[in-house]
């Protein structure tokens, strides 16, 4: 089963949570999730099949499909710096440890000197 907003809200209930199955297109959120995306037992029936709910009717977090797609759209985004900020550090690290573990071929593109990512 999906987790549901009650097994998210024993993580936390002061920090909204989004949990995305790794298809992408099922997703969970806590209460706080919930509350900051105005999904309630009063907005939760426009979503129809595309948002769950428990019996009393009130959403259990789990959503689908075009709410996740209009969730995804909303959140904030990392600029290129801060990717960038990840992304070499982790192609550093793979270009040493991916040969210890039989990959023998890593391709790394020279990021910082590309003209369309001005990196600093």
């Amino acid at each position: 089963r999906f987790p549901t907003n009650r097994d998210l809200d024993a993580v936390t209930t002061e920090y909204p949570i989004l949990v995305m199955r790794t298809c992408f297109h099922v997703g969970a959120l806590n209460s706080r999730a919930m509350e900051l995306l105005g999904i309630g037992r009063d907005t939760v029936d426009r979503y129809g099949e595309y948002a769950e709910r428990w019996p009393d009717g009130s959403p259990n977090g789990v959503v689908k499909e075009i709410v996740l797609d209009d969730i995804k759209c909303n959140l904030p985004a990392p600029g290129p710096n801060q990717l960038l900020d990840k992304l070499i550090p982790t192609v550093d690290r793979d270009a040493t440890v991916l040969p210890g573990h039989g990959y023998s071929t890593t391709i790394v593109q020279e990021l910082q000197n590309n003209p369309f990512l001005r990196y600093e």
